[in-house]
């Protein structure tokens, strides 16, 4: 007999770095949707708004006081549009830096108290408190940056989400799974939201779920992105008035 021995090292390595390329194409296209949304719809809105109030102006008496009252709308509409495009230019540069992101050993516990220092006030005025369970010295390959930007916006969310019904209890622990990694959860007793009604909006851009509190839809979608950013992925349970709990995991 003749055995033929065929290497294929080579060709796996292929295919995964196919598998690769084709997950990212499917994340650039994603957020090509997003961008073309926002280019319809968002900045369409106030950009027509302050066209049609430069066309009113020049034949307002300037005297009348609804004149005044013009240019003040004029002036919001033009710090909506300041508003999406420094947006855009984060999620870009975002987006941009994936493939160069420089990584380290990031203490969570220290990220967490970093994020915690900013959020002391708002935390004092409702009364609420956190509690954390965090094994020992327990650190995760990222970016320290996009990890704290991760802890403050689901902290500020649970901070701002709350229910009006009872204090606000969060509780954020971390764990180590042979099968899922590092574990990052995040659970909040405040007001909940539909996550079926939500669907795959959840994370998406300019997306919210409660209209009596003033937002952006920016700050999920952000989550998201920075820990796609860093090989990682969230996940969400909530109910309506009775909580939420986000799930972060990285291998």
């Amino acid at each position: 007999f003749v055995t033929i021995q065929t290497d294929i090292t080579a060709l796996k390595k292929s295919e995964l770095s196919l598998s690769e390329l084709t997950k990212d194409l499917y994340r650039q296209n994603s957020d090509l949707q997003q961008f073309t949304y926002i280019v319809s719809h968002n900045l369409r809105a106030p950009l027509a708004n302050m066209m049609g109030l430069a066309k009113l102006l020049t034949v307002m008496d300037k005297n009348a006081g609804v004149y005044d009252v013009a240019v003040q709308n004029m002036q919001e509409s033009a710090n909506r549009l300041d508003t999406i495009f420094r947006d855009i230019n984060m999620i870009l540069s975002v987006r941009d830096n994936r493939h160069t992101l420089e990584r380290e050993q990031v203490d969570l516990a220290e990220v967490y108290q970093q994020a915690l220092q900013g959020l002391q006030e708002s935390l004092q005025k409702c009364g609420g408190s956190i509690t954390v369970d965090f094994e020992k010295d327990m650190c995760v390959s990222g970016n320290k940056a996009y990890l704290h930007s991760i802890f403050h916006n689901l902290l500020s969310n649970a901070i701002k989400y709350r229910s009006e019904e009872r204090l606000l209890q969060v509780h954020v622990s971390c764990s180590q799974s042979t099968k899922q990694g590092k574990v990052i959860t995040f659970s909040d007793n405040g007001s909940g939201f539909d996550v079926q009604k939500a669907g795959s909006n959840v994370f998406k851009l300019y997306k919210r779920f409660h209209a009596d509190k003033e937002g952006r839809g920016i700050g999920l979608y952000l989550v998201k992105t920075h820990l796609e950013a860093m090989e990682g992925r969230i996940e969400v349970e909530s109910q309506v008035n009775v909580g939420t709990r986000f799930s972060i995991y990285f291998n």
